[in-house]
């Protein structure tokens, strides 16, 4: 099978990632199935016609990822379109920033329902497909924030944690069907929803910068963060902290351990 005859879902195509990859898939050639929620329709018909530009076939689906009903239509018109399903990419996702302390049950609802439910709906409705080709490619979205997560971001780095999870089991549940699973964890990428989370980052990033001395004085010296367990990251940086992690294990060293204990990474 050579991709010319390949077919490829891509949900969240609308703009930023999902845009780049049906874009990058079309270029490659596949024909592609582009998705996004109803209000993003005008945006996606700008994606439809670049890829019929690069000479492959589109189909366009207005979808709520997070509704099974709409998912379920979704899947029916892909095979009514093409026949079959060869890769999906599950990129849809949202983030609405806010604290634990303040965050409203309908924002954590909606956050996990798009970015963890509805990577699993999707798999779910697209399967059969894949496995009575025995073949299929898929490809889960989910972020850094599920590794390492971030403030005013628990309930999307829980959802994206969540897509982890799902893709490791998935994976050893559909390899003998000639399907593979992977997760690709991208950090802050300047896209219309990145660069909204990169100025909070900055501003972050700055307190943290205003409020280093007074915390270190707090922490009795524990390292330079003033955080007593900062798991070897100081303040909002992105790179690990060589010192923290030295005095960090130095501290942890002193302490008697019980057998089979593990130290800190």
């Amino acid at each position: 099978m050579t991709a010319s005859n390949r077919t490829a879902l891509v949900t969240g195509a609308s703009r930023g990632i999902g845009r780049a990859i049906a874009i990058g898939l079309a270029q490659r050639g596949y024909d592609v199935v582009i998705n996004d929620i109803e209000r993003q329709k005008d945006a996606l018909a700008g994606v439809a016609k670049e890829i019929e530009t690069l000479g492959r076939r589109v189909l366009t689906v207005c979808a709520d990822v997070s509704s099974k009903a709409d998912v379920t239509a979704m899947a029916k018109a892909v095979g009514d379109a093409f026949g079959h399903l060869d890769a999906v990419v599950n990129n849809a996702g949202i983030l609405i920033a806010g604290d634990v302390e303040g965050l409203k049950e309908e924002y954590w609802d909606s956050v996990m329902d798009v970015n963890a439910k509805g990577t699993f709906l999707v798999v779910q409705a697209v399967l059969p497909m894949m496995k009575a080709r025995r073949y299929g490619r898929i490809v889960n979205i989910a972020s850094i924030g599920g590794k390492h997560g971030a403030p005013e971001q628990a309930h999307y780095s829980a959802s994206k944690a969540a897509v982890m999870g799902f893709t490791r089991v998935l994976a050893q549940e559909v390899g003998a069907d000639g399907i593979t699973a992977n997760c690709v964890c991208p950090g802050i990428i300047l896209t219309d929803m990145g660069a909204g989370q990169s100025r909070r980052s900055r501003g972050q990033e700055e307190l943290a910068g205003q409020n280093r001395h007074a915390s270190h004085r707090r922490s009795r010296g524990c390292c330079r963060c003033g955080g007593l367990l900062c798991f070897g990251r100081c303040g909002f940086r992105d790179r690990p902290d060589a010192e923290c992690r030295r005095r960090h294990r130095a501290k942890l060293t002193s302490i008697p351990r019980r057998p089979n204990s593990r130290s800190m990474p």
